[in-house]
């Protein structure tokens, strides 16, 4: 199981180039209140909206 990566995937980053060139701000594999072990991908945090990839 070490060998799968948690984050920074090829589709993660493409996700991520893409929002951030059409100006979009977020945060990066940040934990989800109220569910252990669980952290989303991409996280708005002005809208309170998570993004899973």
């Amino acid at each position: 199981m070490t060998a799968q990566r948690n984050r920074d995937t090829a589709p993660e980053l493409a996700l991520r180039r893409a929002l951030h060139a059409l100006g979009f701000r977020y945060r990066v594999d940040l934990p989800i209140p109220g569910m252990p072990r669980r952290r989303a991908d991409v996280t708005f945090t002005r809208w309170r909206t998570a993004a899973f990839v």
